[in-house]
């Protein structure tokens, strides 16, 4: 987990210096590292941040599918324990 949180806060690192391809890739290493720790619903933070960085790359596309495949997924999920 704190290998997932340090590449979290990377991620949003790169977002904010305008490195919008490395912080998507990132964010995506994140979200990986949040699953294989057992933490799925924490994966969904790096997640939505990516949907943001797309939006600041001006990639309204990219954004609209991303956040509609995590509204999809998150629809299909079992409630939270």
């Amino acid at each position: 987990v704190a290998r997932a949180n340090a590449l979290y806060a990377l991620g949003q690192a790169q977002a904010l210096a305008g490195e919008h391809a490395t912080a998507l890739a990132t964010l995506e290493a994140a979200a990986r590292a949040f699953g294989a720790a057992g933490q799925p619903a924490r994966a969904l933070r790096p997640r939505i941040k990516q949907v943001r960085v797309h939006l600041l790359a001006q990639q309204q596309d990219a954004a609209q599918a991303l956040y509609d495949r995590l509204d999809a997924e998150s629809r299909e999920a079992r409630p939270a324990q």
